[in-house]
């Protein structure tokens, strides 16, 4: 049996908190529709930062910023 891996996203603190499965080795997250994880606030970036993931453990990359 595969191990699943979730993301807990919460926007605000009095927000719901939504849950998302993670099956890929790299993640994209931001507002951009190619981003697998969305995120809605409109004053992010297209895309914010990476996920990806090293054996049993994840790796937060930022974003390049577009100067």
């Amino acid at each position: 049996m595969t191990e699943s891996t979730c993301l807990h996203i919460q926007d605000r603190e009095s927000g719901p908190i939504r849950v998302v499965e993670l099956p890929w080795i790299s993640v994209r997250i931001g507002r951009a529709a190619h981003c697998e994880v969305r995120l809605t606030e409109h004053d992010l970036p297209d895309e914010v930062c990476r996920l990806q993931r090293r054996g049993q453990s994840w790796r937060i990359l930022p974003a390049k910023s577009e100067s």
